[in-house]
């Protein structure tokens, strides 16, 4: 097995104004075809989901395996199936619960080649479970 490898993770721009536009799409379709009482549970459940979803600052591997670190400790993972491998994104789960995914772009790194060292490590290691 190669070296210890880790990697500190940010904010994908182009991942937020993304999401910024689908909770203005859902948003929308809400108050169209949804009763107008309804809205304001289901934008404070969607605000809980997102307020209250772990934040992975960090990701790496050493002999034990890949990790993420959140809120200060680290888990080991296991890739599992669905995740995803693409030239300009990386969508890697962990567990079969949908929050449990993490969305990777080059623009979620510090440096651009790290983004790069990344997938290639994975593709070095891929054993999706």
């Amino acid at each position: 097995m190669h070296a210890a490898a880790e990697w500190q993770l940010r904010p994908s721009r182009r991942q937020q104004q993304l999401t910024l536009w689908l909770l203005v799409a859902l948003a929308v379709f809400l108050w169209l075809l949804w009763p107008w009482y309804l809205l304001p549970g289901a934008a404070g459940l969607l605000w809980l989901l997102l307020r209250f979803r772990p934040r992975v600052t960090r990701l790496g591997i050493d002999r034990q395996g890949w990790w993420l670190e959140q809120g200060g400790e680290k888990h080991y993972v296991r890739w599992r199936s669905g995740s995803v491998r693409r030239r300009h994104v990386v969508i890697l789960n962990w567990s079969v619960w949908p929050w449990h995914s993490l969305v990777l772009r080059a623009d979620s790194f510090a440096g651009g080649d790290d983004f790069r060292r990344l997938k290639a490590r994975l593709y070095e290691s891929w054993h999706p479970g």
